[in-house]
């Protein structure tokens, strides 16, 4: 019996140590602490990058504001994708992204760019813009903005 439990703690100690790490003090780190946590559905077994989360829940709102039907207008959805990319595009620092990444995200700046257009506008210039794009240039920021978030996606659940 003895035997038995110190197999299961020896396990119970591989399970814990995947879980935390300690710090260079010997103390337990949380694993937000560390930036990875524990992702439920692999079973305990895979962590989430959460450098990566918000990259990929803005970008994730971004790619459902481009997604059909568009109740507001297709305008006011491309706006509010716009919105939802400035949010982590436009901030610094943001999360590392590999070469593909970085020409998704500059696809998605220039095509949010309303240097062009007249700023007295305020917050009315990405209206003005989002109505100027040609077919081509939705389709481009529609495929952009859903690469970029799949790549963000993988990352953060390690599916990369």
């Amino acid at each position: 019996m003895a035997n038995h439990s110190a197999e299961v703690v020896a396990e119970a100690v591989v399970v814990i140590s995947r879980c935390f790490q300690l710090s260079a003090a010997d103390t337990l780190l949380l694993p937000s602490e560390i930036g990875r946590r524990l992702h439920a559905s692999t079973g305990g077994v895979g962590v989430i990058n959460e450098d990566y989360m918000h990259l990929a829940e803005k970008l994730s709102d971004a790619r459902r504001a481009l997604m059909l039907p568009h109740p507001e207008g297709e305008t006011e959805s491309i706006v509010n994708a716009f919105s939802e990319c400035s949010k982590v595009l436009r901030i610094q620092p943001t999360p590392d992204l590999d070469d593909s990444a970085s020409g998704w995200a500059e696809t998605i700046l220039g095509l949010m760019d309303t240097s062009k257009f007249d700023e007295s506008a305020g917050d009315g210039t990405w209206d003005l813009k989002a109505s100027s794009l040609s077919v081509e240039d939705k389709y481009e920021l529609s495929n952009a903005v859903d690469e970029l978030a799949s790549w963000a996606h993988g990352k953060v659940y390690g599916d990369d």
